[in-house]
C-alpha cells in the first residue's frame, strides 16, 4: 500500500514572454497552410466528386435503356423483315391482313421493351441513390476535417497564450494506490 499523489508546479509568464511564444507558434503552425495573395488563409474548397453521366440521370436511364433495346431492337427488325418478305410472297403485303400481322408481331415484343425499361430506371435509381449517398458521406467528412483543422490550430494558439504550452486539458490525481 501507498499513497499517490501528483502535482503541477507553474511559474509566471511575463506579458513578453507569452507574446514572443504566441507569434512564434504563429508563424510555426500557419506557416503550412495555403494562402492567397493577401496573405490570409485560403477559404476550404468542398470535395466535387465526378458523377455517373456528368449528373445528368436521364441521359443516364436512355443509355441504359438503349444498350437494354439493343438486342429487342434487332430480333424485332428481323422478324418485322421476315413477315414482309413472307407477305410479300402471298401478295398480300398491303392488305388489312398484313397491318393485322404487324400489329401482332409488336404485341410479341411489348413485355421486353417494358421489362428493359424497368431494369433501366432501377439500374438508373440504383446508381443515384448509390452515387448521392457516397458524395454526402465524402462531403460531410470533408467538412468535419475542415471544421476541425479550423478549430484545432486556434485551441492549441489558445494553450499558448494561456501558458499552457499548446496543452488545453489539463489533470491531476490523488488518492491512494492498493
Amino acid at each position: 500500500m501507498g499513497s499517490n499523489k501528483t502535482q503541477s508546479n507553474s511559474a509566471p509568464v511575463s506579458p513578453e514572454e507569452r507574446q514572443r511564444t504566441y507569434q512564434a507558434a504563429m508563424s510555426n503552425l500557419y506557416g503550412w497552410l495555403p494562402r492567397d495573395d493577401a496573405g490570409f488563409v485560403s477559404e476550404y474548397q468542398p470535395y466535387t466528386a465526378e458523377r455517373v453521366s456528368g449528373g445528368d440521370y436521364n441521359k443516364l436511364q436512355g443509355d441504359l435503356l438503349s444498350g437494354y433495346t439493343a438486342a429487342i431492337d434487332r430480333a424485332k427488325s428481323q422478324d418485322s423483315e421476315r413477315l414482309d418478305s413472307d407477305l410479300a410472297k402471298r401478295g398480300i403485303w398491303s392488305s388489312g391482313l398484313a397491318v393485322r400481322a404487324q400489329n401482332d408481331l409488336d404485341e410479341r415484343y411489348i413485355p421486353q421493351y417494358a421489362s428493359a425499361g424497368a431494369n433501366a430506371t432501377q439500374a438508373r435509381y440504383g446508381l443515384q441513390t448509390q452515387e448521392l449517398t457516397n458524395v454526402n458521406a465524402l462531403n460531410s467528412a470533408e467538412k468535419d476535417r475542415a471544421y476541425q483543422s479550423q478549430w484545432r490550430p486556434a485551441d492549441y494558439l489558445a494553450g499558448i497564450w494561456n501558458g499552457t504550452g499548446g496543452v488545453i486539458s489539463s489533470s491531476n490525481g490523488g488518492g491512494w494506490s492498493i
